[in-house]
């Protein structure tokens, strides 16, 4: 170890600013992956059917129709709440003025092409 005088006291305290400014960020970075990985929440397949407030037959079959996405680990199912989320989505029924919205939206855009 070298000894400290009042000539290297800046050398040595620009070093290890650095040196704490690299342990901090790589503390940092461990905190945000681990907030990432635990912010993924899983289900098993009883769990999904409950989530999605539908029954286990009902819901087997939309597994195997492949309309809901999932991972088979040997006989058991996991999936993940964000796939959930979009399934559930993907079946949303339109409200009367999405629909109507949507008609206009087609009717105009043919007359709009049709006259040019």
């Amino acid at each position: 170890m070298t000894k400290l005088t009042l000539e290297t006291v800046p050398g040595f305290l620009q070093t290890m600013d650095e040196r704490l400014r690299n342990i901090e960020h790589s503390l940092n970075n461990k905190k945000q992956s681990s907030t990432i990985d635990s912010s993924k929440k899983s289900y098993n397949l009883l769990e999904a059917a409950k989530y999605c407030r539908m029954a286990e037959p009902t819901f087997r079959t939309y597994i195997y129709r492949r309309k809901v996405a999932g991972t088979k680990f040997g006989k058991a199912w996991l999936f993940l709440e964000a796939d959930l989320d979009q399934f559930i989505a993907n079946y949303r029924r339109p409200t009367a003025d999405e629909l109507k919205t949507k008609a206009f939206e087609k009717l105009t855009s043919k007359k709009g092409g049709g006259a040019e």
